[in-house]
């Protein structure tokens, strides 16, 4: 087992050390990954984690916000292009957005009230939201705005937690980095967007 962490150290180590050309790779196709994650409504913070392991906890969290706003506006532009068809031809789609506009604690404006109940969702990514507000008339600039100043604490977290949990694999830690590694995924799927949500009801 310990073999098999320093074979995984060295792997990372080498990446880091591999030039501009090997990390712009490295960061492309982490961006893009998620990107298509986000498309498909799958969940994302392996990549917010595996950044930090792979450009530490500063560089990392700059690497999440990245991320999570060109995933947010591919779905956003995508919602806003398709979006018409979706409501035309799928009736079940139709009558869900009516729902989720009928109801008094969702809307699709680009205020902070808004942004922060849709990432106090624990069920939808919060990349993937851009199709909801694609299919309004929220303005992007300040909607991408607001959202990258809420991604900045999570993808800061996500970006320490992988960085400390690669250190503590190599220090041969392994039951306490992913105890850790767990304890942090639970607070931010779970806990945080309760608290969000908390926050949000509160001060209507």
């Amino acid at each position: 087992m310990e073999e098999l962490f320093k074979e995984i150290f060295l792997f990372f180590s080498l990446m880091q050390e591999g030039g501009f050309e090997s990390i712009f790779l490295i960061l492309v196709l982490l961006i893009f990954s998620q990107v298509v994650f986000s498309v498909f409504f799958l969940p994302c913070s392996q990549f917010s984690i595996l950044s930090g392991m792979l450009f530490g906890p500063l560089i990392g969290s700059c690497v999440n916000v990245l991320s999570s706003t060109i995933s947010f506006s591919t779905t956003f532009f995508i919602s806003r292009k398709f979006g018409y068809k979706l409501k035309s031809n799928f009736k079940y789609f139709n009558k869900f957005s009516e729902k989720l506009s009928s109801n008094k604690m969702v809307n699709f404006s680009p205020s902070w009230q808004s942004l922060l109940l849709f990432y106090a969702n624990p069920f939808v990514p919060g990349s993937s939201m851009g199709y909801f507000y694609g299919l309004s008339d929220s303005k992007f600039i300040p909607l991408i705005a607001r959202s990258i100043v809420l991604v900045i604490f999570p993808g800061f977290v996500y970006a320490s937690a992988g960085s400390e949990f690669l250190e503590q694999l190599i220090e041969g830690k392994v039951l306490y980095a992913f105890l850790m590694l767990i304890i942090i995924l639970i607070f931010f799927r779970y806990t945080y967007p309760f608290l969000l949500k908390k926050f949000s009801t509160n001060h209507e």
